[in-house]
């Protein structure tokens, strides 16, 4: 409830959330806080096709704009470097389907540098968060780079993850900390970005470009020297209203990353003397 509130939450006719006109469904990947690799993959599964409650009849055509992803999976939950890629495929998978992937960063950030280690938040093809106080410094709580994988900035950006209030179950109101908090508020702010221009559906590529460019860059980084991007920071705090001027000058000529270009088929498989290849492509 509170994160959905801060994307799409409206109390008493105030808004509480960045882009309370926009429309939500949601995927149960926890049973009282806990999840496994199982439940986290089997969400972003129903996400991109979602089904009745039986599991039967999915619907792409239903599948959300954006995820957000408040939840990080650790060791405890199943999740360990050599199975990564389960959830490294699912994720390439939602953004090759046009589907914008927001992770929050993680709360490890007082183990130091290269505390960023979980998945969702440590794949190139997911849009991580960190958090960030009111006076835009990071919160200590706030996981941080660099990542294993050096060539790619991780977080992405950063948002306001520090004493942000929400609302919570019953009609009461909640103030909380987290990147759980800053990952939401990013998610709003692609939703936002989609209202403007709703020419940048289906380009989660056009929304990451467009995020990043707009930022307030920060050079401090506690990890090593001052620079922008940094593991600490990324390109820096969220805009969102520069988010939403830079969108309305973006026009996409190239289609939707929903339709591949083509489909190639290699066989047999294993290969021993000789290497078939066919374009399986209906539209050649």
């Amino acid at each position: 409830t509170l994160t959905m509130g801060l994307m799409t939450g409206i109390s008493d006719g105030q808004h509480t959330g960045i882009a309370p006109g926009a429309r939500w469904i949601g995927a149960r990947v926890m049973e009282r806080g806990y999840g496994h690799l199982s439940t986290y993959l089997s969400g972003l599964e129903w996400c991109l096709a979602p089904t009745d409650t039986n599991g039967f009849h999915p619907r792409p055509d239903l599948a959300p704009d954006i995820i957000n992803n408040s939840w990080g999976c650790p060791r405890m939950e199943g999740c360990i470097p050599e199975n990564y890629w389960i959830l490294d495929s699912a994720s390439v998978r939602l953004h090759r389907a046009g589907i914008f992937v927001v992770a929050s960063a993680g709360n490890d950030g007082r183990e130091g540098c290269s505390s960023l280690t979980t998945p969702l938040a440590v794949f190139p093809s997911v849009f991580t968060v960190g958090a960030t106080d009111i006076e835009d410094s990071i919160s200590a709580f706030s996981s941080r780079g660099p990542t294993d994988e050096t060539s790619i900035v991780k977080p992405e950006v950063v948002a306001p993850g520090q004493g942000i209030t929400s609302i919570y179950p019953r009609g009461k109101f909640r103030t909380s900390s987290g990147t759980s908090i800053s990952g939401p508020i990013t998610a709003g702010v692609a939703a936002l970005i989609l209202e403007t221009n709703p020419a940048l559906r289906g380009r989660p590529d056009l929304l990451r470009e467009i995020l990043i460019k707009s930022a307030i860059p920060i050079l401090e980084n506690p990890c090593d020297e001052a620079r922008h991007p940094n593991p600490v920071y990324g390109y820096g705090r969220i805009d969102a209203l520069g988010a939403v001027q830079l969108a309305r000058e973006y026009y996409p000529t190239s289609s939707s990353s929903r339709r591949p270009s083509f489909d190639i088929r290699m066989f047999p498989n294993p290969v021993r003397e000789i290497l078939h290849l066919r374009n399986q492509n209906i539209e050649s």
